[in-house]
């Protein structure tokens, strides 16, 4: 649909000047037409996953300190509102709702992320979950880990950006 009005917009254009539309010329708007929303589609979902990716490790700090003070995997989720990645942890909500296990869900959620910590975070939670172990250590090291990367990939940043 965008490529045809991409087309009839350069047919327009060629008319107004008394001149035929060649083959490149017709082609060109129709390949900017048909490309268009693909790449509007990669320029948001980039954006949406940068911004899940530097909310994570806010979430994952509230969560370790509702574990501190005594609450649930499921207190802890609901817990997390803020930010882009309140969405995904209201869908979390919602499936634990339905009855879905903690498993299910995070597995769920680290298949719409597709994020490398959001893995961690999952697989760390099922075997939690299976064999047991102290979840507040665990999300103490996962915050620590997550911070460090952040900080070595702003410090990356900048001292690219500097040269």
């Amino acid at each position: 649909m965008i490529a045809l009005v991409f087309l009839l917009i350069a047919v327009f254009a060629k008319t107004l000047q008394y001149q035929v539309i060649t083959f490149y010329e017709a082609f060109i708007p129709l390949l900017c037409g048909f490309m268009m929303p693909d790449l509007l589609f990669v320029y948001q979902y980039k954006r949406y996953r940068n911004r899940i990716e530097n909310d994570l490790l806010q979430a994952i700090i509230i969560m370790n300190n509702a574990f501190k003070s005594g609450r649930s995997i499921q207190q802890a989720i609901h817990l997390v509102t803020t930010g882009p990645i309140c969405e995904e942890f209201k869908k979390m909500e919602l499936e634990l709702s339905f009855g879905l296990s903690i498993d299910v869900v995070f597995h769920r959620f680290s298949d719409r992320v597709r994020l490398e910590e959001v893995a961690y975070l999952t697989a760390s939670l099922s075997i939690l979950n299976k064999t047991g172990g102290n979840i507040i250590k665990v999300f103490s090291s996962i915050e620590e880990s997550l911070f460090n990367k952040k900080k070595l990939k702003l410090e990356m940043a900048s001292l690219t950006g500097s040269s």
